[in-house]
This record gives C-alpha cells, sequence and structure tokens, in this order.
C-alpha cells in the first residue's frame, strides 16, 4: 500500500482537474462546431444575430418550462 502525502494528494487531483478542464473544453468547441454546422445548413446565417438571439432565448424559455 503505497503512501502519499496531502501535497502529493493534492497535486494529483489538481492534476486530474485540469484534465478535466481540458476535455469539458474540448467537448464544449465540438459542440459548437456541431451547432454551427447545424445552423448554417438550415441558412441560419443569413439573418440578424440580434434576432437569432431572441427567437433563441425565447425557445429556451418554452423548452425549459415544458411547453416542447
Amino acid at each position: 500500500m503505497s503512501t502519499k502525502t496531502v501535497s502529493q494528494m493534492e497535486a494529483v487531483l489538481l492534476d486530474r482537474i485540469e484534465k478535466a478542464k481540458i476535455k469539458l473544453d474540448k467537448l464544449q468547441q465540438k459542440h459548437k462546431l456541431e451547432i454551427g454546422t447545424l445552423a448554417y445548413k438550415d441558412g441560419l446565417h443569413q439573418f440578424d444575430i440580434k434576432h437569432l438571439d431572441t427567437a433563441f432565448l425565447k425557445r429556451a424559455g418554452e423548452l425549459f418550462n415544458g411547453n416542447s
């Protein structure tokens, strides 16, 4: 059984946290690209960003309130 000091265990945990942050960032970037590809495919790139922001905000509110 190996015995690690508190500082060694802390270093291991911090390393795991950092790796998880990197993995999460990569996953979020992939998700953003997929959403952007879908939006472009459906022609949403032709609309004003403020108009899209309002429409998505409204739809997100509907989805969170259970109005699909």
